[in-house]
């Protein structure tokens, strides 16, 4: 398995949007993506998810190390405050998972899905809370139909052949403009494919051709680059999230319990 991941390494935004990526014909170097072209994780894993919230800061940081000196001149702007994840580790067992999650001001938590509960800690006062299972809020992490749902819009017809990313073979996936395939929480906030999306060619994901594991995403103005998967090991949960998992499913029993007839 870590031969495999020994593959993926993080695709750099610079050398997707300044033209250093090229084409490489498919036959003979890569074939066409298989079905499912998005692959889940395998059951027992780990890897890490870079985000960033300016594009053009992002290709700043990736650059070459021959354009970067080229371009020290131009320093980088001084990071947003806004607070918000800058860095994702994800950890999958099977059908649960952990999330530990880096903020823009460098705190850490954690949040862990069982049963397809998912409990968070909050970055500010560390006590734990439940995340609602029936919308689409912006805490909920929905791994029921993929590992990655942020490249869950990647199709057939978005597929623009194979090309080689620092001496990598990835497959590229472009929509054409209003062509973009809704995925579910676009859906269920109502974005149709209208302003809220990015504009046409903005949008872009690099899978790795070997494990079509995604390597970098880029949409609606923002930046997800996926890097250091490695095999995983059994997980724990902790005793406070496990207490309050406890509570949780005692009072959905509870709520669902039919009465008993007289």
């Amino acid at each position: 398995m870590n031969r495999i991941f020994s593959h993926l390494l993080a695709v750099t935004a610079v050398v997707v949007f300044s033209g250093a990526v090229h084409a490489q014909s498919s036959a003979g170097e890569a074939s066409p993506p298989r079905e499912p072209i998005l692959s889940r994780a395998p059951q027992q894993s780990e890897w890490t998810v870079e985000i960033r919230y300016d594009p053009a800061v992002a290709t700043g940081q990736f650059l070459s190390k021959e354009e970067k000196k080229a371009g020290e001149a131009n320093p980088e702007p001084t990071p947003p405050t806004v607070f918000r994840p800058v860095q994702i580790r994800v950890s999958k067992d099977n059908k649960v998972y952990r999330e530990v999650t880096t903020w823009s001001d460098g705190a850490k938590t954690e949040k862990w899905i069982v049963d397809g509960l998912q409990i968070r800690e909050l970055p500010r006062s560390g006590r734990l809370s439940r995340v609602d299972m029936n919308s689409y809020s912006e805490n909920f992490s929905d791994y029921r139909r993929s590992d990655f749902e942020v490249a869950e819009w990647v199709d057939k017809e978005s597929y623009r052949g194979v090309r080689t990313v620092k001496g990598q073979l990835v497959y590229e996936f472009q929509p054409e403009a209003g062509k973009k395939r809704i995925t579910p929480r676009e859906r269920s906030l109502g974005e149709d494919g209208g302003g809220a999306q990015s504009p046409a060619g903005d949008t872009v994901a690099y899978l790795d051709a070997k494990t079509q594991l995604p390597l970098f995403v880029r949409d609606n103005g923002a930046v997800w680059i996926y890097k250091d998967f490695s095999s995983g090991s059994s997980l724990a949960v902790p005793e406070r999230f496990s207490a309050e998992f406890q509570k949780w499913k005692e009072l959905i029993a509870k709520r669902t319990r039919v009465p008993t007839p007289p």
